[in-house]
């Protein structure tokens, strides 16, 4: 299904299509299966911001109520301008051209899009995607419907670079990225990704550097239960509901049953990721502050309070940003053998934060003494109000003790 309203439709306010699926069964082996091609733009790209209101825009989907649709959908890699082809001497292959299309999604719209259902929120839509699953070029917002997602690579993809949101505001999402491309987030915005409501299930590819939910200019988790594993982890942004990051030593296997419980045994959620993951990304109303209890297929785990650089519950305390021109005094070099963990190499320029002094009771290494004479650098002193982390907060611990905001914990293992 391909819907094009003309070359002006972008700026035709009349230039609007709603979409309703009863039933459908539609393939495509060799592009999108559905695609928006032109119809109208109700979004401003000069000023974007994360708040975005897309009930004008001019690609509307309706799933109906009591509906089963299925969406079997392939992709487009590059199709070039013709104008614009240079090929190499020997005619075989293109050195340089415009792309003239290039539709990743098997489910697409160049414009920005609205995913609605009927009153009762019972309709559901299977998305099977060789590449991609649900793409918008600018806008996507989810109202409702049951959306399920197996994809080759991203799940959900909207790819404005710092213009694109993807807001979830009702409705259940359930992303399984298949990993047929070697790689895929579960969910891929290019800008903001807003979850305000609603029901997010999505498991990244098993093998790749990917996240359950990705973004490139901030994750806003205000509302509605998010589940999300993968093997990455992106920022997530403070202010909203209160979520918690799980990161295992080592990465679990796919259909491992993970279950948290409160205080009183309640079991908070019980899922199985589909597949391998080493982050686990959790965030909904019934996560409150209190002790809780994380079991991996019935064996109780414990972890680190903390990311693995020792910030607890992802609080970086005031006044931690390294001075300006800061190096390693001279004769601080590590001692012979003791290597940086592959992976961890200090960013350039960055050195020890001020206020970053170990914890009480924590011996410095052997041969890591400063040399003689060496005094601490004027201005290295910690903030006034900075309170130095105890040691025994650190140690591992079967009780994952959840604060309002933001908590992380690693480490996790039996």
């Amino acid at each position: 299904i391909a819907v094009d309203l003309g070359d002006n439709a972008k700026e035709n306010k009349d230039a609007t299509v709603t979409l309703i699926l009863n039933n459908a069964d539609i393939t495509c082996e060799v592009a999108p299966a559905v695609i928006f091609y032109n119809v109208y733009e109700c979004a401003d790209t000069d000023n974007p911001t994360k708040d975005v209101d897309t009930t004008k825009a001019g690609a509307n989907v309706v799933i109906a109520d009591g509906s089963k649709n299925t969406i079997n959908g392939s992709y487009v890699e590059r199709i070039y301008d013709p104008q614009s082809v240079k090929l190499n001497s020997d005619k075989t292959e293109v050195e340089d051209a415009d792309k003239l299309h290039k539709y990743d999604g098997a489910f697409y719209s160049k414009m920005s899009m609205n995913i609605n259902s009927e009153k009762a929120n019972t309709g559901v839509l299977n998305i099977n995607a060789e590449n991609e699953g649900l793409d918008s070029e600018l806008h996507l917002t989810i109202n409702g419907g049951n959306i399920n997602i197996n994809s080759g690579n991203d799940g959900i993809n909207t790819n404005e670079d710092n213009v694109s949101v993807t807001t979830i505001n009702n409705g259940t999402v359930t992303i399984n990225v298949t990993g047929k491309t070697g790689e895929g987030d579960g969910i891929d915005s290019n800008g903001w990704l807003v979850i305000n409501g609603g029901k997010v299930i999505a498991s990244a590819c098993s093998d790749s550097a990917d996240a359950g939910i990705d973004s490139d200019m901030g994750i806003h988790i205000n509302g509605g239960t998010v589940i999300a594993s993968g093997h990455m982890l992106d920022r997530i942004e403070d202010g909203g509901q209160t979520y918690a990051v799980f990161n295992f030593a080592q990465q679990q296997k796919a259909g491992s049953q993970l279950c948290l419980k409160d205080e009183k045994d309640n079991a908070v959620f019980d899922i199985s990721p589909e597949n391998k993951f080493s982050i686990l990304i959790y965030s909904s109303p019934q996560l409150t502050e209190g002790t809780y209890t994380l079991y991996s297929d019935n064996k109780q785990l414990s972890g680190h309070s903390g990311d693995m650089f020792g910030i607890h519950n992802a609080q970086k305390p005031e006044g931690m940003e390294p001075p300006e021109g800061m190096e390693r005094p001279e004769g601080m070099e590590p001692p012979e053998g003791m290597e940086r963990p592959e992976g961890m190499e200090r960013p350039e320029g960055m050195e020890r934060p001020e206020g970053m002094e170990p914890p009480e009771g924590m011996e410095r290494p052997e041969g890591m003494e400063p040399p003689e004479g060496m005094e601490r650098p004027e201005g290295m002193e910690p903030p006034e109000d900075f309170a130095k982390p105890d040691a025994t907060e650190t140690e591992a611990s079967t009780k994952f003790i959840i604060n309002k905001g933001a908590n992380t914990f690693s480490g996790i293992a039996q």
